[in-house]
Parts: C-alpha cells; sequence; structure tokens
C-alpha cells in the first residue's frame, strides 16, 4: 500500500470525530466503510483502518471522561508541579489535570518544578463559548491535558524534590529574557522571546494584531518555519562542516531539537516539525527517501492519539494544513508546470497560493478575516527571518560576555522587523487588505474542502496524462479559486430579523440584525471588564458586521455601556448613531458617552416616550421616559423600546423599574407581546405583576452573572413568571440566546446546551 501512514492517519481522525460526536453522518460514514470494507476484505488495509479507527475511538473517550471529577468546589488539594508559566501578575502552576493561578507577588520565584504543593481554591471546569466568535476554554485546556482550573491565594511547598533537567531548562529561559531585555528594545525583545524562546507575555499586542491582519502572525511563534532554519542548519553544520557520519547527526540534531522543544514550551506546530525532522534524519541514515505527506501523518497521529482535542485547536490545524498543501495541491500544480525562464517564481507564488486557499477556511472560522495580501507579504517575509533569528541566538550568546557587542549584533533583527511593519502598514493602506468574511458554517467549510479534494483529483489526472499548462494559466485559475472560496465562505447576512441576547456576564447587550441593519442596545458587564474585547469584538467578527447602524443605550450604568465604550474607541467598527434617553442632555452621568462620540463625529439623538424609529421591516416605540421630565434617578432613566414586526412584537426593558412600568399602562394601551427582556435582570423591583399581565409574554429572557453579588434574579420575579406561564430563557444558563422570526413564526435557541 502506498502511503499508509496517511490511512492510519484519517481513521484515527474519524475515529475521535465519532466519539466526540460531531455528528451522525461522522458514524454512518464509519459504519458504511467498515460494512464495505468487510465485505471486500481484498482490500488490504482493512485491518490497518479497524485498528487505527478504534485507537481514534479509545484515545477521544479516555480525554472525554474526566480524571478529576471529584475535584470540584472549594477544597484543598496537593499538586505535582509540572509546568510553571510567569505572567505579568500571574504565576501558573500546571498538575496532571490541574491548573492553578496564583498572585505572582505573594507566592513569589520558590516553588520549582516537581515540588509537591498544597493550595485551596474553588476547582471548577474550564467553560465552553457561551457566545458565537468568543474563545472555547472547554477545548482549549482539555487539548492540552488540562480539566480543572482554580484562583488560589496562597500555596505551601509540602515535597522539595526538584526535576532538576526542566528546572535548569526553566531558569537558563528566564535569564536568557533577562539578558535579551537588556541588549533589545522592548518591541524586538518581545519578538524574539516569542519566536526563540515561546515567551508571548512580553509582545507587544499592536504588533501582534498588525502580523494577524497581514497574515504573518506564524512568525510571532514557534512554528515549523524556526524548526526547519535551527535543525536543518545544526544538521548540515555536523554533516558538512565536522563531517559527522548520518546516525551521528542526526541523533544529535534530534536530542537537541527534542530540548529546543521542552524549552520552548512544546507547541503543536514544534512537536510537528520536530517529529517529521526526526523522520527526515532517519530517511538520510537509512538511504530511503523521504515522503512529506507520510511524514506528516506520522506525526498528525501520534499527536492525537496523545492529545486528541488537538483536532479542534487552531495552530494544529494550520501547521498541518499548510504542509498538506505543500505535499498535496502545491506538489501537484508543480508537475503540471511548462520549463519557463519564470518558472522559479511561479512555483514560489504556487506554493505560497496553496497554502493560503487550503488554510483558508480554517482562517476564516478563527479569525473571521482573510489578509487578502497576505500571499505575497509572506513571499517577502519568510526569506528574511533566518536573519531575525540568527542574529537573535548571536546577540543571546554574545550578551553573556559583552552587552554591548550584543546591542551591535542584534541590528540585524531590528532592521528586518522595522521592513516587517513597513511592508505591513503599506498594505493596510491597500484596497480589501484584510477581508471580513466571519465565520462560516461547518457545511460550508466541507463543501470547501470537498471541492479541493475534486479539484486535487483532477490535477492528478492531468498529471497521468503528462499535460503542462503555461505558468501564467495556472496561477490565473489558483487565484480565481481564491476568490471563489473567498466569496464561498463569507458568513452571509440573515434572512430574517435576528435577534441576540449575549452572555455578557452581570449586564446586557442585546443585538440585532433587521432589513440589513446592525443595532445594538446595551452592552456592558459590571463582571467582565474586557467585555469589548473578548466578547463584543469576536462576535461582531463572527457575524461579518464592521459597522453599527444605530447603538441605543437605555441608561448610563456601567453594566449596559462599557463595552460600547470600549468598541468606539479600541476597535475599527463604525457606529452611525447614537441614542440616548431624554434626561441625558442635562445629566452628568452621560458625560463621558458625549465626549467619546464627539471625538469621533458620531451624532447623539435623544428619544422619549412617542418617538418611532422604522427599521429595516420593523418598527422601534420608545415607551419611557416622557418628555420635559427630569428624573434623578438613573435606572429611571431607562429607555423601554416596543420593537413591532407584523404580527410579532418583543419589548426591551433596560432597567425600568415597576414604576416606570405602571406609567407606560397609564398612558399607552399595550398589546401582548412574544417576548419580554425582564428588566433590572431580574431585579425584584422590575416585572411587576400588572406589567406581565399586560403583556402576557410567551418567553422572557433574563440576563444576569453568575454567583452575582445583586441576588439577580429574584425569587420573587421567578414566581411571577411562573404564576404567569411563561417560557424562561437566561443568558447565565443558556449562554447566548439567538431569536430569529419572520414577523409571523419565532425560533429562539440558547449557545450553550442546557
Amino acid at each position: 500500500m502506498k502511503r499508509p501512514w496517511l490511512l492510519i492517519a484519517a481513521s484515527i481522525v474519524l475515529g475521535e470525530l465519532m466519539c466526540f460526536g460531531i455528528g451522525k453522518w461522522v458514524s454512518i460514514v464509519a459504519i458504511i466503510a467498515l460494512i464495505v470494507s468487510f465485505a471486500y476484505k481484498k482490500w488490504r488495509g482493512y485491518s490497518i483502518f479497524c485498528l487505527t479507527f478504534l485507537l481514534g475511538v479509545c484515545s477521544m473517550s479516555c480525554v472525554k471522561h474526566s480524571h478529576t471529577e471529584k475535584i470540584l468546589g472549594e477544597q484543598k488539594i496537593y499538586l505535582r508541579v509540572h509546568k510553571i508559566e510567569e505572567k505579568e501578575e500571574k504565576i501558573l502552576f500546571y498538575g496532571r489535570h490541574v491548573l492553578v493561578y496564583a498572585d505572582k507577588r505573594k507566592v513569589g520565584e520558590d516553588i520549582c518544578i516537581g515540588n509537591l504543593i498544597s493550595c485551596r481554591g474553588e476547582f471548577s471546569p474550564p467553560q465552553p463559548a457561551s457566545n458565537p466568535g468568543s474563545f472555547c476554554a472547554d477545548l482549549y485546556y482539555k487539548s492540552i491535558g488540562i480539566e480543572k482550573i482554580a484562583f488560589i491565594e496562597e500555596v505551601e511547598i509540602v515535597d522539595h524534590w526538584v526535576n532538576w533537567p526542566k528546572q535548569y531548562l526553566f531558569d537558563i529561559k528566564r535569564q536568557m529574557i533577562k539578558k535579551m531585555q537588556s541588549f533589545a528594545s522592548e518591541e524586538v525583545s518581545g519578538f524574539l522571546e516569542a519566536a526563540l524562546l515561546g515567551e508571548k507575555s512580553d509582545l507587544s499586542p499592536q504588533m501582534y494584531q498588525l502580523y494577524r491582519k497581514n497574515g504573518i502572525a506564524h512568525l510571532l511563534a514557534i512554528s515549523g518555519l524556526h524548526i526547519s532554519i535551527l535543525g536543518m542548519s545544526l544538521y548540515q553544520l555536523l554533516r558538512k562542516r565536522l563531517r559527522w557520519n548520518f546516525l551521528c547527526s542526526g541523533l544529535c540534531a534530534s536530542l537537541i531539537l527534542y530540548l529546543y522543544s521542552e524549552f520552548t514550551g512544546a507547541s503543536v506546530s514544534v512537536l510537528r516539525a520536530s517529529s517529521m525532522l526526526a523522520l527526515f534524519f532517519v530517511s538520510q541514515y537509512l538511504g530511503r527517501s523521504y515522503d512529506l505527506l507520510s511524514a506528516m501523518a506520522f506525526s498528525a497521529s501520534w499527536i492525537l492519539l496523545f492529545s486528541p482535542y488537538q483536532l479542534f485547536q487552531c495552530g494544529f490545524l494550520l501547521s498541518f494544513l499548510a504542509i498538506l498543501a505543500i505535499g498535496g495541491p502545491a506538489m501537484s500544480i508543480h508537475r503540471l508546470l511548462q520549463d519557463s525562464k519564470k518558472k522559479e517564481m511561479a512555483q514560489a507564488l504556487v506554493v505560497s497560493l496553496s497554502i493560503q486557499i487550503v488554510t483558508m477556511p480554517v482562517i476564516a472560522y478563527f479569525f473571521f478575516s482573510i489578509p487578502l495580501y497576505g500571499v505575497l507579504i509572506n513571499l517577502l517575509v519568510i526569506p528574511l527571518m533566518g536573519m531575525i533569528i540568527w542574529s537573535g541566538i548571536f546577540s543571546l550568546c554574545l550578551s553573556a560576555f559583552c552587552i554591548p557587542l550584543a546591542k551591535f549584533m542584534i541590528y540585524p533583527a531590528s532592521a528586518t522587523l522595522f521592513f516587517y511593519q513597513w511592508i505591513c502598514n503599506l498594505c493596510e493602506k491597500l484596497p480589501g487588505h484584510s477581508l471580513l468574511v466571519g465565520r462560516p458554517s461547518m457545511a460550508r467549510i466541507l463543501i470547501s474542502y470537498g471541492i479541493m479534494f475534486f479539484l486535487e483529483c483532477f490535477m492528478i489526472f492531468f498529471h497521468q496524462k503528462k499535460k503542462v499548462f503555461a505558468p501564467w494559466k495556472v496561477l490565473s485559475v489558483e487565484a480565481m479559486m481564491m476568490l471563489f472560496f473567498l466569496l464561498f465562505l463569507r458568513h452571509p447576512y440573515p434572512k430574517h430579523t435576528q435577534v441576540t441576547f449575549l452572555d455578557v456576564g452581570q449586564g446586557d447587550g442585546i443585538f440585532l440584525q433587521v432589513g440589513g441593519e446592525n443595532i445594538f442596545v446595551d452592552a456592558g458587564s459590571s463582571s467582565n471588564k474586557k467585555l469589548g474585547e473578548y466578547v463584543l469584538c469576536p462576535f461582531l467578527g463572527a457575524n461579518a458586521v464592521h459597522h453599527l447602524d444605530a447603538v441605543f443605550l437605555t441608561h448610563a450604568d456601567i453594566d449596559h455601556i462599557n463595552g460600547i465604550l470600549w468598541l468606539i474607541e479600541n476597535s475599527d467598527i463604525a457606529v452611525e448613531k447614537i441614542y440616548l434617553p431624554e434626561p441625558a442632555r442635562e445629566d452628568e452621568h452621560y458625560d463621558k458617552i458625549k465626549a467619546l462620540a464627539k471625538d469621533r463625529q458620531i451624532p447623539i439623538l435623544y428619544c422619549a416616550a412617542g418617538d418611532e424609529f422604522l427599521i429595516g421591516r420593523g418598527k422601534f416605540t420608545c415607551l419611557s421616559p416622557k418628555r420635559g421630565e427630569k428624573i434623578e434617578n438613573v435606572n429611571a432613566q431607562s429607555i423601554v423600546l416596543w420593537y413591532q414586526e407584523k404580527d410579532f412584537s418583543m419589548m426591551l426593558m433596560g432597567d425600568a423599574r415597576i414604576e416606570e412600568e405602571e406609567e407606560i399602562l397609564h398612558s399607552k394601551e399595550i398589546c401582548p407581546v412574544y417576548v419580554l427582556k425582564a428588566g433590572h435582570h431580574g431585579s425584584k423591583t422590575s416585572t411587576g405583576d400588572h406589567w406581565l399581565r399586560a403583556l402576557r409574554p410567551n418567553t422572557v429572557i433574563l440576563s444576569y452573572g453568575k454567583k452575582n453579588r445583586y441576588g439577580h434574579p429574584s425569587k420573587e420575579v421567578l414566581k411571577r413568571l411562573e404564576e404567569a406561564g411563561t417560557r424562561v430563557f437566561s443568558t447565565q444558563k443558556s449562554g447566548a440566546i439567538r431569536l430569529e422570526t419572520d414577523g409571523k413564526r419565532m425560533k429562539i435557541r440558547g449557545y450553550k446546551r442546557e
């Protein structure tokens, strides 16, 4: 059988997907394949497929069922430290399936790798994403073997035994970081710490965003590129300069790569590149040809068997898909190119385009945007990476003897990074430098890879027919395919009205998409200080939203506005206009909002009872506050919005109290509504009996944070809702709640499984 490791890797992936339960289709395909292969035992790979398929199922099953179910809640545990990470204010101790965060100032640097420590804290499992686009802590931590996390105040060393090899590597890394900061600028040292030592805590956020938008963020991690430069340089040095034989050169280079991977944190891309290089050294020793795809499949197989949840991680997927693109489509296209003077340049473009196309669905899924000029930028920056790496290594070595000489030696790295920044800034000025496509559906991703597979089959067919094509024709076809996938993967705007009640913790955040318009009604949280960065931006990116047609801020409480303020101040999201309640004209609580809007040239409009706003297919009617009244209580100032679209209606309350509810009932006839967003997060001061009897809501939405200090929602309100016979959804339990309506029927579901 040709390339059996590809079959092994594919069957392991299939087994793990089936066990994870991605969908019924995986089980159906697996069962059909087993039946067919059993019926036709002439297939030599049958036994290999069955064995490795079962290995994949068992591997995922072992990790899926928790090893630490008893470690939950407030308790004291003993932890053998396997790994230590230092952040700005926190220090992280990794144990067997457990991770604890401690205050760096209180713990100090006394604890070593291998120590047995006792610590008390509240242990909880990492949580899955509760909003579209948000980071899924559950899958990430499972991929690195962590099942429980706690934040602790005090740590006590019980056993002082030290794992000296790992501790020495950790201490050397600390010293290298300090040395690097002594001879390089903050930006250069941050880059080199990330690219050489695997330490990203000092990396400039501005640099990361710049590189990410231009498709070269892989340079900021220790990737296969770095390992290839170091590993092959070392191997060539031993073989050609020192005249070592194949065995000694390969063993020495492999050992150094293993130590380096441990030293830098053993990321997936490092493990992949190291294992593939080790296989290359073995092939050199045995005198056999090296097959890139077989080496890739072998590397993927052992990584997935030991860490099956890596299958769902961006780093794993991008690292292996890039190699698959080089060994698959790029190699097939290379065979179809006519010989010409421009063939070498065409080959470089083919490789870069192939990687871009093959990784595009995954990039869109995790990052929501595609760097259009990433192909060309990578062609310019990748050849210069060797200069940065060797400049950094030589400077580190020289810093042990002479800091001025180290400062001189770092100039090539500094100059190259300046060029990187210049080319990225230049490309950002070009039209469409980063195309926001949103998060594509799994169906679109699978269809995309299905199309790529059939195209690969066609290229193999053309090669067998010994057909060749001019380079410009091949590149034109690749460019058209890239354009096709850009359009195909784009997240579509919903056909019907969509309302999303975001899980913002203790606060409110309501996003509406109506007839082509994007509207926010509040977006703030008192429990999540980085709401804009970690919830709103990813959510808008996942939905391919780059502008907001209107923002309604019901009142000035921080748990309703801080996310919007962050968006206006720090993001590229354009806001067309902001609506504030009528009393905000003279209220100093709104001064910060007004100043920020003025600075960004965003018009502010004031609304009061009786105002109507036509939005797409629907209409907003403002029911409160009354015009001309001076209201001191900030909650009483809340804008109450009544949304109507054909037969569908919805009431959004802000933090309006029972008093405001009664005033509305006395001043306007209110029809029953489908959906009521309960006022003030379910506080007993809102959602009164009269209000519920008048509105008779089919569904009530509660937005509050877990274990909040206000006691929301109150037992009284929950009892009122139960007596009213209404269906209740809460963001704390369901995560983001998405409602979709065509004006007649309504669908509603939570993002998390309850």
